[in-house]
């Protein structure tokens, strides 16, 4: 017995209850729209940011430190992108100048030594921004 999960149904009945005044189901959805809910809720911090600042305005103080961590988080994933297009740019470099250099041996060779040098995957990315590891990423990438 009882209901079947609908967590559309869910999040518009919050988002009902946010615009009538209930300063938890803003959190709720802030909260929802930070993490992302499989199916549900896209992650999204700009949506996260502005249902935590809902629910602060509507006398929710604990909201304030919700919003920091979208902070953080809207932080950590500007440094990833940044990671992640700086890296897009150094393979597009490396595949012209292979591209470029294929006829002439010596560098071609040499090009390819230097591709078996491991390049790390979005997770590793992830951890060393996180981390603040920049100077690691270029020493060992």
């Amino acid at each position: 017995p009882g209901f079947a999960k609908d967590g559309n149904a869910a999040t518009s009945w919050y988002a009902r209850a946010a615009d009538a005044g209930v300063a938890e189901a803003a959190a709720a959805l802030g909260a929802a729209h930070c993490a992302g809910i499989e199916g549900h809720v896209a992650r999204d911090l700009n949506e996260s940011k502005s249902w935590f600042e809902l629910a602060l305005r509507l006398g929710m103080p604990e909201a304030e430190s919700a919003l920091a961590q979208v902070a953080v988080e809207t932080e950590k994933d500007k440094k990833r992108r940044d990671a992640l297009d700086a890296h897009d740019a150094a393979w597009r470099l490396f595949t012209e100048t292979c591209s470029e250099h294929r006829t002439n041996p010596e560098i071609f060779g040499s090009l390819l030594t230097c591709s078996s040098v491991p390049v790390p995957d979005e997770e590793t990315l992830d951890a060393l921004v996180e981390a603040g590891r920049a100077d690691e990423t270029r020493e060992r990438w």
